[in-house]
């Protein structure tokens, strides 16, 4: 719905000359994918001052709001953030009321990325070394944009070097056909990759309030830079619940700190332990129900990193 006040700050921005032909350009383009901004003419109106510092970036892409375009007007600001990812660092810029909020990072402090996709509602994170995470959501018709985006980063060379004994690890059987699709992506876009753990959705078990449930299973793959988590975004569904997410980590081995489980399961008989991990600044939790394994590969590719995370 387009608000009193937006519709009055609308007003003002046309002006007595109407709506411009640049402005209804850029509304009859508007849709819920992601955009590449190749031109200053592409670059939503907020954000042109920025346009000269980006245009050589490898990737300058554009939200749209998440709005049904007949709610919307043209000359109306359609596209809220924009985020830059050049050779050597990333940019995000978002609007902030009437002003815009610049947040820049290197990617040799890039630490770890998420992307999770649930339907249509799709987010790409990015885990930087002072504690700080960008969010960029989008709609999942651009999933093979944002994959372009993941290659790109998780291939820079200003990534930390990767370490030893993943080559020495594996592969283990992936038996779950869902994972056995991932994993045939991931081998596609990384060739060099390996299964270093799998368990299979459908266990019975109990979730964190106690209640019967199943499993919704894991793939953990390593490479010579990253270690990469793939699941549905939780451990465990209700038994008639549909879970349609599919979540997928990549932690730099250079940047994976230390590795324990958690004391305990937070209810009785629940199978599964949580697994820590401290990625520089950021600690990620995984609910696993074959831990030991899933250890044992950890120690073999990160000597003497196990042990309590805090």
């Amino acid at each position: 719905m387009l608000l009193v006040d937006e519709r009055a700050q609308w007003e003002i921005r046309i002006g007595p000359g109407g709506i411009t032909a640049a402005a209804q350009e850029e509304y009859d383009g508007f849709g819920p994918w992601i955009k590449e901004v190749k031109t200053l003419e592409d670059m939503p109106p907020r954000f042109r001052d920025c346009f000269a510092e980006h245009a050589g970036a490898r990737f300058l892409l554009k939200q749209p709001r998440n709005e049904e375009r007949r709610n919307l007007k043209p000359g109306m600001d359609l596209y809220p953030a924009v985020l830059a990812v050049h050779e050597d660092s990333v940019c995000l810029m978002a609007q902030a009321g009437a002003a815009i909020d610049v947040r820049r990072a290197a990617l040799g402090d890039l630490q770890g990325i998420r992307v999770f996709q649930d339907l249509l509602h799709g987010q790409l994170e990015l885990f930087l070394a002072d504690g700080a995470c960008f969010s960029f959501g989008y709609n999942a018709s651009s999933q093979p944009l944002i994959d372009r985006v993941v290659d790109f980063l998780l291939q820079s060379p200003a990534a930390p070097a990767g370490r030893a004994g993943v080559e020495a690890t594996g592969p283990v059987e992936v038996a779950d056909l869902s994972f056995q699709t991932l994993l045939a992506e991931q081998a596609r876009r990384h060739p060099q990759g390996r299964a270093l753990h799998s368990e299979a959705a459908g266990r019975a078990c109990r979730d964190r309030l106690g209640r019967r449930a199943l499993s919704l299973g894991i793939l953990v793959l390593g490479t010579d830079r990253d270690l990469v988590l793939i699941s549905q975004g939780r451990a465990t569904r209700r038994r008639k619940e549909g879970v349609y997410a599919t979540e997928t980590r990549y932690a730099r081995w250079a940047d994976l700190r230390s590795f324990g489980l958690a004391p305990g399961p937070l209810s009785k008989g629940a199978g599964w332990r949580t697994l820590r991990l401290q990625v520089g600044s950021h600690l990620w939790e995984m609910d696993l129900f074959e831990p030991d394994s899933l250890l044992a590969v950890l120690e073999r590719c990160l000597p003497g990193a196990g042990g309590p995370v805090s």
